[in-house]
This record gives C-alpha cells, sequence and structure tokens, in this order.
C-alpha cells in the first residue's frame, strides 16, 4: 500500500495547512449544511469549473474562479458564519437538562413512535372508512398481518418496500405503504 500525504496532493503552491482546533471542522461543516453555504447556487458547479479551468497553479485557479463567481467565497463565508452564531446562542443555553430531553425524544420516544406506526396507519384508515380496526393475535402476525380493518387484512410496510416481492403469502390481504416526511408520515392508501 502507497500513502499519500495530504501535503503532498495539495501541493507547495497552494500555502500553509490550516490546523483546525478541535471540532471546528464538524461545527463549520454542520452549520454549512444548515446554510446551505457551499450550495451549487452559491458556489456554481466546481468540479465542471475546474474542468473549464486551463491554469496551472492554485493560485491562476483562485483568480479565475473569482473572475466566474464574484463575492461566492465571501458570500458562503457570510451564511456559514451567520449560522455559526445562532448556533453558538443556542450553545450557550445547552444544559444538561436539555441535552437530557433531547436524549430522551431520540432514543425512547422515537423509538417508541416508529413502533406505533403500523397500528397509527391502520386506525387513520379505519376512521375514513368509519369501520372497526383490530390488532392481529398472535397467529396472524406470524403470517404477516399487522392488523384488520373490518374483516379486511392489512399489512402496513414503508415506501421502500413497494418494489421488493412481499416476504408473507399474497392472500387477500391489502398492502398499505407509508413514508416518513418532516412532521409525520405520508401513508399511500385510496379508500
Amino acid at each position: 500500500m502507497i500513502r499519500i500525504k495530504r501535503e503532498e496532493l495539495r501541493g507547495k503552491q497552494m500555502g500553509e495547512v490550516f490546523d483546525f482546533p478541535e471540532f471546528t471542522g464538524e461545527l463549520i461543516q454542520l452549520a454549512n449544511r444548515k446554510a446551505n453555504g457551499t450550495s451549487r447556487k452559491v458556489i456554481g458547479k466546481t468540479a465542471e469549473m475546474i474542468d473549464r479551468f486551463d491554469g496551472r497553479s492554485y493560485k491562476e485557479w483562485e483568480d479565475w474562479y473569482e473572475a466566474e463567481r464574484p463575492g461566492a467565497i465571501d458570500q458562503t463565508t457570510d451564511k456559514i458564519l451567520e449560522t455559526v452564531e445562532k448556533m453558538a446562542r443556542v450553545l450557550e443555553k445547552l444544559d444538561r437538562d436539555m441535552i437530557r430531553k433531547w436524549v430522551l425524544e431520540s432514543v425512547l420516544k422515537k423509538t417508541y413512535a416508529a413502533s406505533r406506526v403500523q397500528e397509527v396507519v391502520l386506525i387513520k384508515i379505519a376512521g375514513i372508512k368509519n369501520e372497526p380496526c383490530r390488532l392481529p393475535d398472535e397467529a396472524e402476525q406470524e403470517a404477516g398481518i399487522d392488523g384488520f380493518i373490518g374483516d379486511q387484512a392489512f399489512r402496513i410496510r414503508p415506501v421502500s418496500h413497494y418494489f421488493k416481492p412481499p416476504v408473507e403469502p399474497s392472500d387477500d390481504c391489502e398492502t398499505v405503504y407509508f413514508e416518513k416526511v418532516r412532521g409525520g408520515l405520508k401513508v399511500y392508501y385510496e379508500a
């Protein structure tokens, strides 16, 4: 195996290699994702731009890029900085109690809610159809049934399973698909 150091890859003409304090890179990257600072809309399609660039040195590339996208680097920097400043204000408010609430939300509440998806979807559809629903007994559950609305058996599956062949037999069991979206679920079912 051959190892090539970052300094070798970058080349000496790019100047000093910046060393950032611990967590700096991760925090800036997080702020950048929130701010969309390095989106193509702001910085352009750099991979295509470097293909069009016919210079040889880093300095030529830097000047060429600035001519192509005047102010883009400063605009990106300002967008990220604005988000970092917002994050800094929030960091000042973080305490053990808030972190514990976040952990409870992430570990327990979301896990519990995910375990209830099938039941919630079943209840919602039953309400729309104005029919009673029930959860399956153990034998029905082993047969791949997630519940009943009236006498109709249902399977509740993530939309990612739509193109997968069914694992369970398709005996008069209707399949409903759902996907998680911001703020809840999108259920694909026509009553």
